[in-house]
C-alpha cells in the first residue's frame, strides 16, 4: 500500500511541476498569450493539492506539506500577474505593442518613459 501511495505523490508531483513550468514560460510570451498562464496555474495549484494529499499518506509528509505550500504560493503569483495583466490588458498592450515597434534604444527608453502615463490615463477612463 505504501508503495501505491508514493508512486501517486511522485505522479501528482510531477504533474504540478510541469503545469507550473508551463504556467511560468507563458508568463514570459506577450499578450493575450501570457494570460493563459493563470488558468494553467490554477491547474497547477490543484495537482499541488492533490500531491499534499497523496503525500499525507506516505512517510514524507513534511516535505510534501513544505513543497505544496511553497508551490501554491509561485502559482498564486502567478495567478495575480495574469489577473493584473487581465485589468491593465489595453495599456499593457500598447506599452508591448510599442517596444515591438521601437528600433532604437531611445525609442525603447520612450515607450518606458510613456508607460506610466498610459496606465495612469486609462485609470482616469481616458482610453
Amino acid at each position: 500500500m505504501d508503495e501505491k501511495n508514493l508512486r501517486d505523490y511522485t505522479r501528482w508531483t510531477t504533474r504540478a511541476l510541469l503545469c507550473f513550468a508551463v504556467a511560468w514560460a507563458l508568463s514570459l510570451v506577450p499578450l493575450p498569450f501570457s494570460l493563459l498562464s493563470g488558468v494553467v496555474a490554477i491547474a497547477a495549484i490543484v495537482m499541488l493539492v492533490r500531491s499534499i494529499m497523496a503525500g499525507l499518506r506516505t512517510e514524507r509528509r513534511a516535505r510534501a506539506v513544505i513543497m505544496g505550500a511553497l508551490g501554491i504560493l509561485a502559482s498564486l503569483l502567478l495567478v495575480a500577474m495574469a489577473g493584473l495583466s487581465a485589468i491593465f490588458y489595453q495599456p499593457m498592450h500598447a506599452i508591448q505593442q510599442c517596444q515591438e515597434n521601437a528600433i532604437t534604444e531611445q525609442a525603447r527608453a520612450a515607450c518606458k518613459d510613456s508607460a506610466q502615463d498610459e496606465v495612469i490615463d486609462w485609470l482616469r477612463g481616458g482610453r
